[in-house]
């Protein structure tokens, strides 16, 4: 089937499919897999449809659990290739004397990571050198790691090795934050800046690790190109036409509300440090991260938080921790509450003809022609121009059809064509 030419742009070709060792092409409807940057797996499903002569599932004792291997390929000869586990039987259906079964599954590292446990202290290390042992643990393997983090100290109380991850692009630091303390020791207004967060996903080539910031710097993949939404003509060329939008739709875009109760623009972090016998208040002012409009409408801290703040307590030296080495709460919680409320703005989804090599965390530039008119024509300028992708479904049926569909991001401050470059 490997030889199959393809030529139309929805046209996809599915190499193969096995399940605990057996071939299943026969009994395939549909598979749909999903990365998103929010997940460290990829998970997906698989349709099979038995008749009352096949009895694939109960023949091979078919229990959900069972390893399963795809190979398909699109246009521009992209092939994706998928190794994981079934993760049970989500659905059945009969009719007559059809019956359609619908089973989930997983990559492989999350049910290895069900199995471990991480009873370890590391000390002064940094995030993406904590992240990529724990993705060791899972048996995975890295596919990029892009961005860099201050030293941080964590004791992991026999986690998974997810959980150690999830605290770990949660509470790291990356070089862009501070938190200054005023002149006098005893001062109780200080000043925090900057922002921080990371991410940690699977993709079909392995796991990634970036900063937000990073991510919105296009670091966190490749660029996936120019695409267009216009209409279809049939002169063109398979490859000119691949590279069309189908359908797009925008069901989010700036919810300053929701923005405002979760500090991502102003917030006021209290601590009380513990070690000192001090009480602080870190103001952070985000006005990088917004809009002029934004900023009037945003004049006060909408956000307080609190912490009791000890530096020393992973010391077990004489000697004076260093500042913000053992507790780095003043460099992280007002500054990944910004961050982490700021980056995904404006959501939207577009659906395209069959893109195996699009991966979560990629970027991707659209081109949204407008109705011309007596005044006005050319590009929507709101809605087009680059985007982050954040998660991407790829879908491919017996009838030897699929499409691709990504949901994408913008930041606060990106608004518009030109302002998203």
């Amino acid at each position: 089937m490997s030889s199959n030419q393809i030529q139309a742009p929805e046209e996809v070709v599915v190499e193969s499919i096995i399940i605990d060792g057996n071939d299943v092409m026969g009994l395939f409807l549909s598979v749909d897999i999903f990365e998103n940057i929010f997940t460290p797996i990829i998970t997906g499903n698989i349709q099979l449809m038995e008749t009352d002569g096949s009895a694939f599932i109960e023949k091979y004792k078919i229990e959900g659990n069972e390893e399963i291997k795809i190979t398909a390929r699109c246009n521009g000869e992209q092939q994706l290739e998928f190794e994981g586990v079934l993760n049970g039987l989500r659905n059945k259906v009969e009719n007559q004397q059809l019956t359609v079964y619908t089973f989930d599954f997983t990559s492989k590292e999350m049910r290895k990571n069900e199995e471990v446990r991480i009873t370890k202290s590391f000390k002064d290390q940094a995030p993406e050198q904590i992240v990529e042992e724990m993705v060791q643990k899972m048996e995975g393997q890295m596919d990029k790691s892009v961005s860099t983090g201050q030293p941080m100290t964590y004791m992991s109380p026999r986690q998974r090795p997810w959980d150690v991850i999830k605290y770990v692009i949660t509470h790291g630091v990356s070089n862009n934050t501070s938190a200054e303390d005023g002149e006098q020791v005893t001062q109780q207004e200080h000043k925090a800046e900057g922002t921080t967060g990371f991410l940690l996903w699977q993709t079909a080539d392995g796991h990634r690790f970036c900063s937000i910031d990073d991510l919105l710097d296009g670091m966190g993949g490749e660029d996936r190109g120019e695409f267009n939404l216009k209409l279809a003509n049939k002169s063109e060329s398979l490859e000119v036409v691949s590279k069309s939008i189908l359908t797009y739709d925008f069901p989010i875009s700036g919810d300053i509300q929701a923005k405002m109760r979760s500090g991502g623009f102003r917030s006021v972090n209290i601590i009380f440090d513990i070690d000192k016998g001090l009480y602080k208040e870190y103001t952070y002012d985000g006005e990088d991260l917004m809009t002029e409009k934004q900023k009037k409408a945003v004049t006060k801290p909408t956000r307080y938080t609190w912490r009791v703040f000890s530096n020393e307590r992973h010391n077990q030296e004489c000697n004076k921790a260093q500042s913000n080495t053992g507790d780095q709460s003043k460099l992280n919680t007002s500054q990944t509450y910004a961050r982490e409320n700021t980056f995904d703005d404006s959501q939207g989804t577009f659906s395209l003809y069959p893109q195996f090599d699009f991966r979560a965390g990629d970027t991707f530039t659209a081109k949204i022609g407008k109705v011309q008119g007596e005044f006005e024509g050319g590009y929507d300028q709101k809605y087009s121009g680059k985007y982050v992708i954040k998660e991407v479904a790829h879908n491919f049926r017996v009838d030897s059809k699929g499409y691709t569909k990504i949901g994408v991001i913008r930041s606060t401050k990106q608004q518009d064509d030109a302002s998203s470059q």
